[in-house]
C-alpha cells in the first residue's frame, strides 16, 4: 500500500474504529479456541464446548458475541444451530497469525 492510501485510511475514524474491534475480538483465549475448532468444521455448541474444554453457558456467550462482530454465522440444520466462520478472512487472518508466531518462535 502506499503513503497516500495510508494516510487515507489513517483519516477514516470509522474504519479505524472498526479495524481495533475486529482484531479486540482475538484478543481472548477462550474465542480463539472456538474460532481455531470453526476453521476446521461447522459445530454447534455442545461439540465446541467439548473440543474446546468449555461450558456450553460460555461458548454460548462468546459466540453471541462472535456473531455480533460478524466473525461467525450461524445456520439451522435440523433441529441445531450449527456455528462457523463468517468467511474465509477470518480464516486467514487466524493463519497469518500462526504463521508469524511460529516464524518469531523459530
Amino acid at each position: 500500500m502506499n503513503n497516500r492510501s495510508n494516510e487515507q485510511l489513517l483519516k477514516d475514524e470509522l474504519l479505524v474504529c472498526n479495524l481495533a474491534d475486529f482484531f479486540d475480538i482475538f484478543g481472548d483465549t477462550s474465542r480463539i479456541k472456538i474460532l481455531l475448532a470453526l476453521q476446521k468444521e461447522s459445530l454447534p455448541v455442545s461439540d465446541i464446548a467439548k473440543v474446546t474444554g468449555l461450558s456450553s453457558s460460555a461458548v454460548s456467550h462468546h459466540l453471541s458475541l462472535l456473531r455480533s462482530r460478524r466473525v461467525v454465522r450461524v445456520e439451522r440444520r435440523g433441529k441445531y444451530r450449527v456455528y462457523e466462520l463468517d468467511d474465509e478472512h477470518v480464516s486467514s487472518v487466524l493463519e497469518l497469525a500462526i504463521s508469524h508466531l511460529r516464524e518469531v518462535e523459530s
